[in-house]
């Protein structure tokens, strides 16, 4: 398996291919490259020439990225709905995202802003949910993990049938360092 791809906050980093497939994992990749994770870091609050903006620039700053289906499929994959199905985004106050998929359905664009310091919580906001519970901001270096499958129509060329396949978890982490002390 491959280290994380690290996505620069830019208009738009890159373009990377999706290969789905029927039966097996997908494959995310850059340049030939297999991809497990995107790794999406935001502009450190360290950086003594912006700290004192950072507040005020930070809702400014956000990271696109673009998955097209492999062109070298032929024309039976195009992304269905919005070309993801969240599973599990905990902490998400901290950020969001935002997706839409291109007229042809051949892309999608994922649009991450607003990001603040990347705490967790503890407890986990997903336990005792008929409760009111008070909580503590946690690991600030980990960065947010966002669980989701990315969805996909397939039209079987030798009976027309169209299915709906969705791949497995490909792994995405969205991380702001704290503020200094």
């Amino acid at each position: 398996m491959s280290s994380p791809n690290v996505v620069e906050v830019s208009p738009i980093d890159s373009i990377y291919q999706l290969t789905p497939s029927v039966n097996e994992h997908w494959l995310l990749s850059k340049n030939g490259t297999a991809i497990d994770t995107l790794l999406v870091d935001f502009q450190d609050y360290n950086n003594p020439a912006m700290q004192k903006y950072a507040e005020l620039t930070e809702p400014f700053q956000q990271a696109l990225v673009v998955i097209e289906i492999n062109k070298n499929l032929s024309d039976d994959w195009s992304f269905y709905g919005n070309g993801i199905e969240y599973i599990q985004a905990l902490d998400n106050c901290n950020y969001n995202l935002i997706s839409k998929v291109s007229a042809d359905k051949k892309a999608l664009i994922l649009k991450i802003t607003n990001v603040g310091k990347t705490n967790s919580f503890n407890p986990n906001p997903n336990d005792n949910l008929d409760n009111v519970i008070e909580v503590e901001t946690v690991n600030p270096q980990l960065g947010l993990e966002v669980k989701f499958r990315y969805i996909a129509q397939f039209v079987d060329p030798t009976s027309a049938t169209q299915k709906i396949i969705m791949s497995q978890d490909p792994g995405m982490i969205i991380r702001r360092p704290p503020n200094p002390m």
